[in-house]
């Protein structure tokens, strides 16, 4: 999932000045402090005859709040950031030419909930691969008077600032046509870092075919007797097309009385929903 923020300065000088609104764009990458929440994470149309799927969307805060609806392209780094396109190459296969939103702007109360829709259009013309789009829901600002956000009293020398945020979370959207096939390797497993019963690790994902990968990383302990202890779940990891390299590093924490000089830590990667293993390797400690 892609979250932004979008934050509204609003300046607002003396009588003989001119107020002015600046809009700044950051992206965040690993929370989310919107109260909207989004399920599934992400939807996928393969081929299986369903043309509609549906968004289940909640306003799980305490005022009510209205988010506009619309696609954006996202690229996957070997980071895993996730960038918006600027411009759209020959191997990027965007998936929001073939799909359509209902509806395109809602409002919610607080706890209250809609179903968004998505609807796939013109399958028959698309070409063999995999599409993605990121269904993108983007907060729309309170609509009160600038002059009303503006607190306390302006003097002729001194400006007063409000900060107005403005959120955005992303969910993909991915349509495949004919047969998949892929392939995942998790390479260069390495071991970062020690301190007391915390360690951190690195790897590369590989990824080789027509599609992208998405599951859930699973690391284990396995002492030198064979015993199997479970440490961590890492969930919603992709390796998005036409990205082919991934790298990260990974915090986990070790149970007291397991010896980190001895045994090993495997790694599993597996699919989304089947628990079909895309990759496994073992780091001897």
């Amino acid at each position: 999932m892609y979250k932004s923020k979008l934050i509204s300065f609003y300046l607002r000088p003396s009588k003989d000045w001119i107020g002015a609104a600046i809009l700044i764009l950051i992206s965040l990458s690993s929370y989310a402090q919107s109260d909207l929440l989004i399920f599934p994470k992400r939807i996928v149309f393969d081929g299986n005859n369903q043309k509609v799927k549906k968004v289940y969307v909640t306003n799980n805060g305490i005022e009510t709040a209205t988010y506009k609806i619309s696609y954006i392209e996202l690229d996957m780094d070997e980071e895993g950031k996730l960038v918006e396109l600027d411009t759209i190459y020959d191997n990027q296969n965007i998936a929001s030419k073939n799909l359509r939103i209902y509806p395109r702007q809602i409002t919610l109360l607080p706890g209250e909930s809609q179903v968004v829709k998505v609807q796939l259009v013109n399958e028959r013309n698309i070409k063999e691969g995999e599409y993605r789009s990121h269904l993108y829901f983007r907060s729309v600002p309170n609509p009160k008077n600038p002059e009303e956000r503006a607190s306390g009293e302006v003097s002729d020398d001194n400006i007063s600032i409000t900060l107005n945020y403005v959120y955005g979370i992303s969910i993909a959207n991915i349509i495949r046509i004919g047969n998949p096939n892929i392939e995942v390797s998790i390479e260069s497993f390495k071991l970062e870092h020690i301190q007391e019963q915390n360690i951190s690790v690195s790897m590369s994902f590989e990824r080789k075919g027509n599609i992208s990968s998405y599951g859930h990383i699973e690391f284990e302990y396995i002492s030198p007797s064979g015993k199997i202890i479970h440490l961590k779940t890492v969930k919603g990891f992709a390796v998005y097309a036409p990205g082919n390299l991934r790298r990260t590093q990974f915090g986990l924490s070790i149970l007291d009385g397991l010896d980190l000089n001895n045994g090993k830590i495997r790694a599993t990667y597996k699919e989304e929903g089947n628990d079909r293993i895309y990759a496994q390797e073992v780091l001897n400690l």
